[in-house]
């Protein structure tokens, strides 16, 4: 079969990037010749050393100087990529890529979720004209093209397997893994706190990005009410996610209900699904389209919600017992391998 390698530009390292390494990975796996072009950041991780196909420019502590250089390296590399399919993952000033070489179809993650109304509006904006110079645009939720005025693509925001041995213990365990910022996570721990106090049983186990404000205000509450051994909070750079997915049988999507995290792709719920876990997940629009009442529970966004669903949850297992292969193979064609092979690589033909 004649493959056209496919080639992917980015405004950052290979390992910074999780949507992007991830397509690559299931290209690699479908023996598709890959090229990955971005910027060696100061702080990148090491993995990129053992990938092949890699072409970085310098770092710049000035972000216009880093685009600067980021666009003469590709002009002066523009013979690796010239006759390749070529994929754009969003970074403002990626529409200058459409000056170097032509075709280029863009992948946009999300639209800004930054609680600065001038900022998130600003970004948006600039996606907006920026989309407008691209042959092909993909975008990963319904919302994002309602939003989106240039024509667009929907794939499905992929996720990776972490396990496919699902323990289930006596007591339910729950997980949140993900960032803490913007996310009132406290309001689950405090729900969580409720729900012990009023007889519920199982733990809370919280893996995240360490926001330093939220993580010391997360983890005094917990100690102050002296539920160190129910509900454990974890640095997400020490501890092996794959033991939480295996260990754990109810994934947490707790996402603020406002207009910018409506529209976004509901990627903790996609992931959480695919590793054969329930969930429970606030009513966002697009968990409203992800979750359905046999795999979770939809709830508003406060502490009193999270409590009645932990309830509920505890109740709905005392009379069914959570079936955790079947929802995992309900929800495979989630994972990269089957988007990339069923999706993605239609998309860019």
């Amino acid at each position: 079969m004649n493959r056209h390698p496919i080639s992917f530009f980015s405004f950052g390292a290979f390992c910074s990037e999780p949507i992007v390494s991830s397509i690559l990975k299931s290209l690699r796996k479908l023996e598709y010749e890959t090229l990955y072009f971005g910027v060696l950041e100061k702080n990148s991780c090491d993995s990129y050393k053992q990938e092949n196909n890699l072409f970085f420019s310098t770092f710049s502590r000035n972000a216009i100087i880093r685009r600067l250089i980021f666009y003469i390296f590709l002009v002066k590399n523009k013979d690796k990529f010239v006759f390749t399919k070529k994929v754009v993952c969003y970074f403002p000033g990626c529409s200058v890529l459409n000056l170097i070489s032509r075709n280029n179809v863009l992948i946009i993650p999300s639209f800004s979720v930054s609680p600065s109304i001038f900022y998130r509006k600003l970004i948006n904006l600039l996606i907006q004209v920026e989309s407008f110079t691209f042959k092909k645009v993909i975008l990963f939720s319904s919302g994002m093209q309602k939003q989106l005025l240039k024509k667009s693509n929907i794939m499905n925001l992929g996720v990776n397997l972490h396990t496919e041995n699902h323990a289930l213990s006596s007591q339910p365990n729950f997980l949140y893994i993900g960032t803490l910022f913007n996310r009132n996570i406290l309001d689950s721990v405090i729900g969580f706190k409720n729900y012990h106090y009023q007889g519920g049983s199982g733990k809370y186990h919280i893996i995240c990005k360490k926001d330093v404000i939220e993580f010391a205000k997360i983890k005094k509450y917990i100690q102050s009410n002296k539920l160190d051994n129910v509900i454990m909070l974890y640095d997400g750079q020490k501890v092996q996610n794959k033991n939480f997915f295996r260990l754990c049988d109810v994934g947490i999507s707790y996402i603020p209900i406002t207009k910018y995290y409506d529209i976004q792709p509901a990627t903790k719920t996609f992931e959480y699904l695919a590793n054969g876990m329930f969930v429970i997940g606030t009513k966002t629009e697009e968990n409203k389209r992800s979750i359905c009442k046999n795999f979770g529970f939809l709830i508003a966004d406060n502490s009193v919600a999270f409590t009645d669903a932990c309830h509920k949850y505890e109740a709905f297992t005392e009379q069914i017992k959570l079936d955790r292969n079947y929802i995992a193979t309900k929800h495979s064609f989630l994972l990269w391998d089957n988007v990339v092979k069923d999706q993605f690589l239609k998309l860019i033909s």
